[in-house]
């Protein structure tokens, strides 16, 4: 089984891509129906975990911050 994952991000037009991929006869899996299946596995804080997910740009500012502290720690050795 082939998977595509569209993430999205506010203005992309994301759900207008997912309907039109879906239109064409593939599967549908939102963040319902997958916090659906993960609560029947015990998985129950689904809906907060993915509202607090950090945006790509919170991970990239994220990932700058540890590369420069290291830079830093490297350059005072």
């Amino acid at each position: 089984m082939s998977v595509i994952t569209i993430s999205r991000e506010f203005g992309s037009e994301g759900d207008a891509i997912v309907r039109k991929i879906a239109s064409s006869g593939l599967s549908f899996c939102g963040s319902k129906f997958i916090g659906t299946i993960l609560s029947q596995y015990g998985y129950v804080e689904f809906d907060k975990e993915f509202s607090t997910l950090p945006t790509f740009w919170e991970r990239f500012d994220a990932q700058r911050e540890n590369n420069v502290m290291s830079w830093r720690t490297c350059s005072i050795r």
